[in-house]
């Protein structure tokens, strides 16, 4: 994990993930998809803890408002998921 980044997500798929962070950047935040899948080599090992969209700490509430606005509510992902 990179530090001062925080879960703000967890999604299904990979396609998922990467059109939140493309929206999360469309409004000026960083953001990325992490996986453990072996670097593509093993793709089932994502179904064990998900792709984990990533934000700075200074940024979850605002992207959180921001996913909710957009309809990425909590149907796809698991908001509370990361956030320690």
């Amino acid at each position: 994990m990179i530090d001062g980044m925080k879960v703000l997500r967890t999604y299904g798929t990979e396609l998922e993930a990467e059109m939140a962070v493309a929206m999360l950047r469309a409004y000026g935040l960083e953001a990325l998809v992490t996986t453990d899948d072996c670097g593509g080599m093993n793709p089932q090992m994502a179904l064990l803890e998900g792709i984990r969209l990533l934000v700075w700490e200074k940024d979850v509430e605002e992207a959180r408002a921001l996913l909710e606005a957009e309809g990425d509510g909590d149907e796809s992902g698991s908001p509370e998921s990361g956030l320690t």
